[in-house]
């Protein structure tokens, strides 16, 4: 029990709910400190290390940030924060605080959460975060669907409307030019690179994952889910990609795939 790190949520009945890690659909979690431990209390929210970042997402989304690195991060404070924490031989305690949401209630619930955390640039708390989920919702929101001014519009239409036909006719005309040149032999990206085997440049990259018995006896760690589904398929009459999407669903659920459970390896 020592081993199970929980976050107790205080329900209006006043019995103490935990959620472990769910993987199912929408969740908010957050990331602690594993050097800081100790009884940290945010409202109905209970801590036993220092939080330090809140983020919301489904599926392998809480574990993005454990493998970000220095051409990738968004979060300077936060790479650093976790890259120290790694660097002493540790890992940052994940803990899902709300489980089984929908999108939208997730940002909610990110927001509500860093509301009573509180933030480290704003002085109000210990969240290395810059903004709140509502922020990046909204955002989001004016991008999809008719709240995007360029919704149901062509890049024609709203240079005609701008410029007047003539002239839009010979913006357009350039344009597929440009683009044509500038996705042209040396200087499109997939110049000169093969996408098969070793010459592929992702060839050997991805998340290690483990592999267990439905007894969760541990048997084997593979370089990625692909590699695994690469061995399996060959005993089981099943396409790579098919194994390799099973796998990746086994971990999300937590469900087994093919007579094993599945699992990333922190």
């Amino acid at each position: 029990m020592n081993d199970i790190n929980i976050c107790f949520v205080i329900n209006p009945e006043g019995e103490d709910i935990y959620y472990m890690n769910n993987l199912i659909d929408h969740y908010v979690y957050v990331y602690l400190d594993p050097r800081k431990s100790g009884n940290y209390v945010y409202d109905d929210l209970i801590f036993n290390a220092e939080p330090f970042y809140v983020g919301s997402g489904r599926g392998y989304r809480k574990r993005y940030h454990l493998y970000e690195n220095d051409d990738n991060h968004k979060n300077k404070p936060k790479y650093f924060k976790i890259k120290k924490i790694k660097s002493l031989g540790l890992v940052p305690i994940i803990i899902e605080v709300y489980s089984n949401l929908s999108k939208e209630d997730s940002f909610l619930l990110e927001t509500e959460v860093m509301g009573k955390i509180g933030f480290k640039f704003t002085k109000s708390g210990p969240l290395l975060n810059f903004k709140t989920a509502i922020d990046d919702n909204i955002f989001i929101k004016k991008l999809y669907g008719a709240a995007n001014p360029m919704f149901g519009r062509t890049i024609f239409e709203v240079w005609e409307k701008k410029y007047g036909v003539f002239i839009a006719t010979k913006m357009i005309s350039e344009y597929k030019k440009n683009m044509s040149i500038s996705t042209t032999g040396n200087k499109n990206g997939m110049y000169g690179i093969r996408r098969i085997g070793i010459d592929n440049p992702n060839f050997g990259k991805g998340i290690p994952v483990l592999q267990f018995t439905k007894d969760n006896m541990f048997l084997q760690e593979w370089q990625n889910a692909p590699t695994a589904a690469r061995h399996l398929s060959t005993s089981i009459v099943k396409s790579e990609k098919t194994l390799t999407a099973n796998i990746y669903q086994s971990i999300s659920t937590g469900n087994s795939a093919w007579g094993y459970y599945w699992k990333y390896k922190i």
